[in-house]
């Protein structure tokens, strides 16, 4: 399984059985490939509210070794634009994804994040083709269609226009 966790709000702190420690906050992502097996074990160690978004990708391919790895995106990258963090390892070679930061998976897909907010009418995000997509806001987000707190399923082609709340 291919596992990727965005943090909403707070920390959460990661173990695992290849010897990986690490507290993540805010905006930070980490990706799991569980591949032949790993244990592992994530918390919050602080008393304040923890809420992040856990995506499970089934990988393209069986028997592969585990693999774990984090990184920090900055708020900047994705305020009131679309930030993408996830790529497949298939696309990860190309001039496109070198040296972006992106994380590689293995698996065909790719996964943006963003904070709306303050959104000018009009505001448009472009896709260069049609795109199957899945959407999940983690907050209120009045002017997407179908989406209340929780996933919208469309295919998206070309522009994607942003409404002002």
């Amino acid at each position: 399984m291919e596992i990727i966790t965005y943090v909403v709000d707070g920390q959460l702190s990661h173990k695992d059985s290849m010897g990986t420690e690490e507290t993540l906050g805010r905006g930070c992502v980490q990706y799991m490939s569980a591949g032949t097996g790993v244990t592992h074990s994530e918390m919050n160690h602080s008393n304040h509210l923890q809420r992040f978004l856990q995506i499970w990708v089934k990988p393209n391919a069986r028997g592969l070794k585990p693999n774990y790895g984090s990184r920090t995106f900055s708020k900047s990258d994705r305020h009131n634009k679309l930030q993408q963090v996830v790529t497949s390892y298939a696309h990860y070679g190309s001039d496109k994804d070198a040296g972006s930061g992106l994380i590689p998976v293995n698996q065909d897909v790719n996964i943006f994040v963003s904070e709306m907010n303050g959104v000018t009418d009009g505001s448009v995000c472009t896709f260069s083709c049609c795109q199957k997509f899945g959407l999940h806001t983690a907050e209120e987000a009045p002017d997407v269609p179908c989406v209340h707190r929780g996933w919208a399923h469309s295919e998206l082609c070309g522009e994607w226009s942003f409404r002002d709340a």
